[in-house]
């Protein structure tokens, strides 16, 4: 087949198809943008309409067929009418025509699902004046219907509310304009969608006015994995075009493509399809992978979570876990009885900061009050945990570090063109312990009191051969009173405790959850 482009450099012209819809055209152009910085060649776009784009007033998985997305994309390519196509990996069928070749998989770009919702509609929230008793989300996605309809009460600072979806699908901004319009109290937007929206220019005339009238929730991917490729793009060229191969793979992030393979491949397993009512997510942490996949498949709720580490062999004995002693008692269990943290009144004024970072579910005891007077801040938690309390004491949270670590929060803000809408002020307050330490200014929002251990406990203590620390702090209280630690299996959590055990060269298991760690306790 012949291809469209001269070999000679000054003649290169490349000819890009995809969807029509402003988003579709905004991350082609960045595409091509890319493409000509890094080639030093012209790249054309050709809008090419496809079913799905068509048929916008039923649900995809209503539709008879497949690939809506993709179907007139591939015919454009395989006849020879455009040199390479971009899709949104998450569109992309499992199976691919034979001529085709996926040369690039772009670097992934805050993968989230987003909760939209207006501000006016916060504010009722916050106050508990929702009228009615449903809280009515926008989504005509399976997965996103099957998990937020379970789980997303717990993040709302309403408890007594039931979350119920309700059919929404178009483009980006048709979506927005209907949930502006009232149709909805919230909508779940990808992420990844509205960051590359922001990074246009001409995008932002069109949705910044929308933009100024909401807020929003980052939902975490733990609790509301979304679909398999969500944030990344694929380019397809064909599989005998060498030379176009050959500069799109100039984009190939290879950590994406880990991550996102291992999604597809977990897709594939459950049949795949748009009909799928099941979250996937990959994510590889300290060089491991981790997945959870989360929601309803053949009537049965899916709940899987894995780690590619594998742990070292459980050691005989009773389980430290570093938290509060639990109501349930658990005679293999031992929790943390002797260094507790306490809830302090918060005394500084939070309204200088564009950003508070809530370190723990411990100090959020009567900060509802000090919100109220910071109303533009952008709220986040160090983990979920802290985010649900939060929702349960009437506070809204914008979203969650899943507990990997206040860089997780240093890189949202430095890389996230969506959240500079919400936010100018990129000061941020950590709220701590007053020992705290990290790049942010500290507030101290709890205090850590340590009281010597009894000898029934130090026993006890030293019966463990597994433990669990929450703070590295916990684990150097707790070291002089155990007679053989380096006999035991120490583990943590992925952020910043796993940090300071590696800066002290201290052999330690990270677990990216607690059910995790739980899981190979034999806790649950």
């Amino acid at each position: 087949m012949q291809h469209n482009f001269s070999q000679t450099k000054s003649q290169k012209t490349l000819i890009l198809g995809t969807r029509g819809s402003l988003l579709a055209t905004t991350q082609a152009r960045q595409v091509a943008d890319e493409i000509e910085n890094l080639c030093l060649c012209k790249v054309e776009l050709k809008i090419i309409k496809t079913q799905g784009d068509q048929i916008a007033d039923v649900p995809l998985w209503q539709l008879d067929g497949k690939d809506f997305f993709t179907k007139e994309l591939d015919h454009a390519l395989l006849a020879g009418e455009v040199d390479f196509v971009v899709h949104s990996l998450k569109d992309l069928g499992g199976e691919r025509p034979e001529k085709l070749c996926l040369a690039a998989i772009t670097r992934r770009v805050f993968p989230n699902d987003i909760l939209l919702i207006q501000k006016e509609t916060l504010s009722l929230l916050e106050q508990k004046k929702i009228s009615g008793s449903d809280f009515i989300v926008g989504t005509s996605s399976p997965r996103r219907i099957a998990n937020l309809e379970k789980t997303l009460i717990d993040f709302l600072p309403m408890p007594n509310l039931k979350v119920q979806s309700k059919f929404l699908r178009g483009n980006v901004n048709s979506r927005v304009k209907k949930l502006l319009d009232g149709d909805y109290h919230g909508i779940v937007l990808a992420m990844t969608g509205l960051e590359r929206l922001s990074r246009s220019p001409k995008a932002m005339e069109e949705m910044l006015p929308h933009f100024e009238k909401l807020s929003f929730m980052l939902l975490p991917q733990m609790e509301f994995p979304t679909a398999a490729g969500q944030g990344a793009l694929g380019i397809e060229c064909l599989a005998d075009n060498a030379p176009v191969k050959a500069m799109l793979e100039k984009l190939h992030d290879p950590k994406t493509a880990r991550e996102v393979l291992r999604e597809r491949e977990i897709f594939r397993q459950y049949g795949g399809g748009c009909h799928l009512a099941v979250g996937i997510f990959a994510r590889e942490l300290d060089g491991q992978m981790h997945t959870v996949e989360k929601g309803v498949y053949e009537s049965k709720n899916i709940m899987q979570e894995n780690y590619s580490q594998q742990p070292p062999v459980k050691k005989d004995g009773l389980i430290f876990l570093g938290l509060p002693k639990i109501e349930k008692e658990n005679l293999s269990l031992v929790c943390d009885e002797f260094f507790k943290k306490v809830p302090v009144t918060i005394r500084e004024d939070l309204a200088p900061f564009g950003n508070l970072l809530i370190a723990s579910a411990y100090g959020v005891d009567g900060l509802a009050s000090k919100l109220r007077d910071a109303p533009n801040s952008l709220r986040w938690c160090s983990g979920n945990r802290t985010m649900k309390k939060l929702a349960a004491q009437g506070i809204w949270c914008h979203g969650s570090l899943e507990g990997l670590g206040e860089h997780q929060l240093e890189q949202l803000l430095s890389d996230s063109h969506f959240l500079k809408n919400f936010s100018t002020n990129a000061k941020v307050a950590l709220l701590t312990h007053k020992e705290g330490k990290g790049s942010y200014t500290i507030i101290e929002s709890y205090e850590r009191t340590a009281t010597q251990p009894t000898s029934e406990f130090i026993a006890k203590l030293n019966s463990c051969g597994v433990f669990y620390w929450t703070s590295f702090d916990q684990y150097q209280f707790y070291l002089p009173y155990l007679s053989a630690p380096e006999q035991a299996v120490h583990c943590c959590g992925m952020g910043k405790t796993y940090q300071q055990f590696q800066a002290a060269q201290i052999n330690v298991t990270p677990f990216p959850s607690m059910n995790l760690f739980k899981s190979y306790a034999g806790l649950i």
